[in-house]
Formats: C-alpha cells, structure tokens, sequence
C-alpha cells in the first residue's frame, strides 16, 4: 500500500505541486514524497472503528497545509479487523476537485492490486494538469469559450430571472451574518430505488443525472412555488478534451436553469432535464465566476444562481475495471459547513445511492432536511416507474454494416462494456450515461477528426443516425478544404461576418427569417425553432456589432438592407416570410416594406410583440413625476438609472462609458443602445403586407423586475396595417416571457397556426412588379 500511495505521485503530477510564495504560479515538482500516517486499530469494529475513523477524518480536515512548500496532499492509512485498510486521502482543494479526488481514489486501488500480485504498475494518465492548461491557451477552447458566453447569456439574460427568487427555507429569518455552518443528512437508497431510477431513464432514452435533477427542481418548486429554478451543477472539464483520467483543479461550477410548469408529467420534465444537461455539458467551460463578471452580474445574482447545488458521480465497479476486488468502496468525509443554501452530493456506490444532502444551518433545521431527504427519495419511487403501456421499439435488427458503422460500434462496446449492439439501438436505451456519452463523443472526434456537442447528440442516439451524420461532416470537411485553397485571405475575412444564423435546414415550407430582439442575441430562438415544425427551415438574423468587431447600424434602414442581402444569399426569390421580436419586428416590417417596394413577392410578416417607441414616447414632465413617486415603494437605484439613460437618449446628460474590462456584456449594452436609438428616430410607413400580430396579454411589473414597461396597444398599428391583413393572437405572459417555456408553447403554437393562414392567404406582390 505504501509503494501504491507513492507511485501515485508520478501517475498524477498534481499531487507534485505547490504554489510560489506570492500565490500567482503553480510550480510542480519531478518527486515529491507523500506524508502518510499509519494506524493499527487491532480488533476494533462496528461503531467503535466508526468513531476512531471520525476523530483521524477530523485531524485531516483541521490540520492545515503549507502552499508554498508542499506537499498539498497527506494520506492516513488505518489497518483495522483481517487487515482491512481504510484509506483517507486528503488534498488541498486549490489544487484537486471532488471530481478528481474520485479520480485519484480509483487509481490508488488500480495501482495496491497490480502492486500486490506483483505485476508492472498499472497504465499511467495519458495526459497531466500541465497539458489541461496548455489546452485552455489553444485557439480552439477560446472560440468555444465565446460560444459558451452566448448561450448563458441567452440562458440567464434572455428573458431574466425571476429576482429576487422565493427561498426555499421558511424556518428561519435571515441572519445579518452567515456562519456558513450546515446541519448534515446522510442517506443511503437501497438498490431497488437505484434500480427503479436507472430503469426508468434507460426506458425513456435519458441520463440517470437528469431524472435525479429532475426529481430535485420539482422538489424545490413545491417548497418555493417558483416555476423558475437554478441550480449550481459542477462539471468536470477534462471530460471535454479527452482528459477523463486526469486529476487536478478542472471542475466548473455552472447555473443550470429549469423552468417547470404544472401541467408537465414527470416524465416531460425529466425528458427536457435531459436535453438541458446535454446543453450545459457543451457550455461549461466557463466557471460561474468568470461568466458573472462576463455579462455584470453582482455578487448577490451570483449567489442566487447557485443557492442551490448538485453533484453526481458514479464510482460503479465495472466502470472502474476492478472486476476482482468486491472489498473496495469509496466514500467521502461529510462535511459541516457549506456556502450553498441546499446541496445535494449523489454517489453511486455498488447497488446503492449514497445521497449526502447539507443545508445551512442559518436558515433551517436538521429536522427540515431530514424531512426534504425522505420526502426526494419518495418523489423518485413515486414517479420512476416503467409504463405498463407496450412501445413501439425501433428495428433492432440490423447489424452494423459500413466501416464507419462498425467503428462506432467498437467504440460503443469498449465504453458500454457490451457486445450486442444493433446499428438502431438507443445509446441510452443501452444503459449508457451522459459521461459514457461524453467518452464515446471524443473517441469519436479522435477516430474522425470531427466534434460532435452532447446536445446534438440528444437526436443522434443511434449508431446508424450518428454515422450518417459523420459522413455528412466529413464531406462537408473536404468540400471546404478544396474550396478554400483558392480564396484569399482577405476574402476569407470578409465571409467570417454573416447576419444569418441556421437554427434549421430542414424541410420544404418556405423559410422563415426572424430578427432577434433589442440586444442582438439570436439564440433567443433557439427552442422557438424546434417547437414550430420539424419541415419549417428558420433562420434566425443577428445585428451587426454583436461579434464585438464591427460597428452596430445607428437606422433601421441600413440594418434592413444588411439583412435583405443576406437573406437573398439563403433565398434569391420570394415569396419572403420574414419576423421579428420586440424591437426586431420594426427591422422586419422594414425588410418587407423594401421587398414589396421592389416588386419582390412576400408571403407575409410575423410580429412578436412589437410596439412603436414612436407611440410610446411619455412626455418628461410626467415620466419625472411618476418616477418620483415611485422611489420610496420600489427603490431608488433603479429609477435613477431609467432617468439617467432617459436624460442621455435626449442629449440632456453625456453618454456613459463603457466598462472596459467586461467587452462581451459591452456588445450587447452597445448594439442595444444602437438599436434603442434607431428606433426611436424610426417612422414606420404604411404598408400592404399580410401580418402575424403575436400580443403579449399581461403587462410588465416592477413587482418582478424592478421596473414598468409600457404596455402597448395594438392600435399602435391601426394607421399602419388594414385591419383586414391583421392577424391578431395573444399569448398569456408578458414582454419578457413570451419566448420563454412554459409561455412558449403557447407562442409557437400561435406562430405555427398563424402562419398556416398566411400561407393559405398566398404571397403579396407590388402593383408595379
């Protein structure tokens, strides 16, 4: 055990490392040897060993280390019984996560039993933490960081967060000074609930992580009564770059979001858990630290996006390859303080859940928490039960026959640890994990050379559908690489920009174009897309200036030639369906004013809650009172600052700086500002198109977002559009809400009917075509 504990510091150089004495490098040592303490408690069993066990688990976690010497790792090893060996493994959290300590716990077992049978030690980590480092310096991991800021931006900005959320605890008030000091539960879920839980998410084609969150966001909606929940969920980043094996500081702690709504079964919830996770597992490159001072969000919305926390890790003995060592289990010390309002620590250990849930000690009881662990583990019993109904399962009767197919079966069967696999097999269905998925994904991009994100692969589950789409990227590889060769590089500078964002390809409806809101974000449509119809092509317009290189358009008219131009690239001819949200509409029903001017054939115009600023505008004289009178009951900061930006719009005040050291939430404050402007010198004019109107039917409070927005009339356009081309239907949100689920699905099912009139209607041309 001894040479075990000290070859694992050449497996892992991370175990080698110490900081330099002002704390700014990491410095990693060729040979360090590892502090151990050895005990021998003879005979001492049951709760006695238990107690001994606690006081050395107690000795660890006070004792501090030294960061500018080393070693930032010390081990106690116990004998105890018929040489039975209690291992605590204790490392510096600096420099190694939860994740990773798994990580080491694993290995440690791998190199006792190649160690003790008197075998060479076991393969070493292909990569080490140095080489993590050297990846996140790559082009590559920084043009998926900006990608990564994008989707939490359209995640967590658009439309916001409920603020302040409603607390989950109701024990307590809240104290002026936090303790951070957390009352304890520890649980242990028989394998029938295990069983139950893994059944149920094979049978619906998901991960078992998503059903247990899942489980949790519709356990803490009962305790809040909020539809609108986040949860802070670690993430290991070596999974992405093929590191799995690699121990040191990786994980990310991300705020997933989950919005529920009641009419959504269980199984609905757990399906679009799913599909969120796969999401978040593509974007979590960045920590909530850097994505908070990424898009300005104070130390207070921070807290609030990850109040809540939940982590999952599987340490099942299969996967570990120690098929010949029932003796060895892992587990992890409890803990007694926490800066989580609720954190929920699942780890699979054999045939059981160990579910460790700690809350803080501030704001509840332990009676509480004992209740909420009863009170989940029953949710999961209750719901994760396999219908009774008979489903259609697809052909499984075909075996993989191209090279490509047989490729990705090896790769299955190697990771699945299985051989009978068809080429329509479900990988889920397969009783494969979102971790399994990742693994497979890499070995994958390493036997093709193409990346393929974890949420695409929420649709591509099958070996026969993930070949095809292979082959389709592969082909689309080569045709760039003989293209390119002859286009210069200025030409290909120029084509990097492009207003058109594919959000679906497929189909044969006529494609729909559809201008995003104030602020530029196009992803904004991203599940809008999916809920129209699979055989609607949309494509989505972003404004100039969101790419943080070129400078925004200051008129709608010069944003709606730019996007005219590029919408011929997509379609030469008409009949054009164009949309827009919010501010977006006006840039819309310019573009098909323009098409109808020139004679272009258009098949019709959709507005999602679109109102003029020019019929909005509120004289200052009132908008000063009515701001007044409002300071004491809502809070004065915020309506300082409609009143500051108010003053500027109208030149009385100097225009504001931008924070330098925040450029991509700069974009966006940039474009929108642009964008505010343009439309406010807007003057629509009359025009002869057929026209979707999508209203919001509640207003704006400041009740939830600090703020009133005006709500518009629909006589707005009265003026503008006959009254015989006006579409009009409402969807039961507000402004903010009416892109955002469970309002959506109202929306997109207006949109998509709406739409089936226009087309009915047929396309509009200009007299003097």
């Amino acid at each position: 055990m001894s040479e075990a504990i000290q070859t694992l510091t050449v497996a892992h150089e991370i175990l080698r490392a110490h900081f330099s004495p002002d704390g700014k490098e990491l410095i990693i040592e060729s040979h360090v040897e590892i502090p151990v303490e050895r005990h021998n408690l003879g005979s001492l069993r049951g709760d006695a060993l238990e107690a001994k066990i606690k006081t050395f688990e107690d000795e660890i976690i006070r004792y501090p280390f030294n960061l500018e010497t080393g070693p930032l790792v010390r081990v106690t090893c116990i004998v105890s019984g018929n040489n039975d060996y209690t291992i605590l493994l204790g490392v510096h959290s600096s420099t190694v996560d939860l994740w990773s300590l798994n990580t080491l716990s694993r290995d440690l077992v791998k190199l006792y039993l190649s160690l003790a049978a008197q075998e060479p030690p076991c393969a070493l980590p292909k990569y080490g933490f140095s080489d993590y480092i050297e990846y996140r310096a790559i082009p590559e991991t920084s043009n998926q960081l900006q990608k990564s800021i994008m989707y939490w931006h359209s995640r967590l900005a658009l439309p916001p967060l409920p603020y302040p959320p409603r607390p989950i605890f109701h024990e307590k008030p809240r104290p002026a000074n936090r303790l951070y000091k957390a009352h304890t539960v520890k649980k242990q879920w028989s394998g029938n609930v295990v069983s139950m839980i893994k059944s149920f998410a094979s049978h619906n084609g998901i991960s078992v992580f998503s059903v247990l969150m899942a489980g949790l966001a519709k356990k803490i909606q009962f305790y809040t009564g909020s539809d609108d929940i986040t949860a802070g969920i670690p993430f290991a980043g070596q999974l992405n770059c093929g590191m799995d094996g690699t121990a040191g500081r990786f994980v990310n702690l991300i705020p997933a979001r989950f919005q529920l709504y009641s009419s959504s079964d269980f199984t609905e919830l757990c399906r679009r858990s799913h599909e969120s996770m796969s999401n978040e597992y593509d974007n979590s490159c960045i920590d909530i630290e850097d994505l908070a001072a990424t898009l300005g969000f104070n130390h207070t919305k921070k807290e609030i996006l990850t109040a809540t926390r939940c982590l999952y890790i599987d340490t099942v003995q299969d996967r570990l390859n120690i098929s010949d060592t029932p003796s060895a289990t892992f587990s992890f010390i409890t803990r007694c303080s926490t800066t989580a309002n609720l954190e929920i620590n699942f780890l699979e250990v054999r045939e059981s859940l160990e579910v460790t849930i700690l809350a803080d000690a501030d704001f509840t009881d332990k009676q509480w928490l004992n209740t909420f662990a009863q009170e989940l583990e029953e949710l999961f019993k209750q719901n994760c039960i396999v219908g009774t109904t008979t489903t259609i399962s697809p052909d499984t009767s075909q075996e993989p026959t191209t090279f490509q197919e047989k490729i990705i079966s090896d790769i299955w069967k190697q990771i699945l640890k299985t051989e009978n696999i068809r080429s329509n097999d479900s990988f889920y269905g397969l009783g494969g994990d979102s971790i399994q998925a990742l693994q497979m994904l890499y070995e994958i991009e390493r036997a093709f050379k193409v990346k393929i994100p974890l949420s695409v692969f929420i649709t591509l589950d099958t070996i026969k559908k993930l070949t095809n789409h292979v082959n389709t990227l592969t082909s689309t590889q080569k045709t760039i690489t003989l293209n390119s060769s002859a286009v210069s590089t200025v030409a290909v500078k120029k084509q990097d920009w492009n207003t058109i964002v594919t959000l679906n390809q497929e189909g044969d409806l006529p494609p729909f174009f559809c201008v995003s809101g104030l602020g530029g974000n196009p992803m904004i449509f991203q599940h809008l897309s999916r809920l129209l119809s699979k055989n609607q092509p949309f494509y989505a317009l972003q404004f100039r200036g969101v790419d943080g290189i070129m400078t925004p358009h200051k008129r709608v008219e010069d944003m709606a030639t730019e996007f005219m131009n590029d919408i011929r690239k997509v379609q030469p001819e008409g009949p054009y369906h164009l949309g827009g949200y919010s501010f977006g509409g006006l840039v819309a029903y310019e573009i098909v004013q323009r098409f109808i001017v020139n004679g272009e054939s258009v098949g019709g115009l959709v507005l999602i809650d679109t109102f003029i600023p020019q019929f909005s505008k509120v004289v200052l004289k009132k908008s000063l009172r009515n701001i007044i009178s409002k300071l004491i009951p809502t809070g004065s900061g915020y309506k300082i600052r409609r009143l500051s930006d108010h003053l500027r719009s109208l030149g009385l005040l100097p225009k504001k700086k931008l924070n330098l050291s925040n450029t991509f939430k700069n974009r966006f404050d940039l474009v929108a500002s642009c964008n505010h402007l343009a439309g406010v010198q807007y003057k629509p004019q009359p025009m002869s198109a057929n026209v979707l109107f999508i209203k919001s039917a509640l207003p704006v409070t400041s009740d939830r977002y600090g703020h009133n927005l005006p709500f518009h009339r629909i006589n707005e356009w009265n003026g503008l559009i006959h009254p015989d081309l006006l579409d009009l239907r409402h969807t039961q949100a507000h402004h903010y809400e009416i892109l955002n689920e469970p309002h959506l699905y109202e929306t997109a099912k207006n949109i998509r009917e709406g739409m089936a009139a226009l087309r009915a209607k047929g396309p509009v041309v200009s007299s003097m075509a």
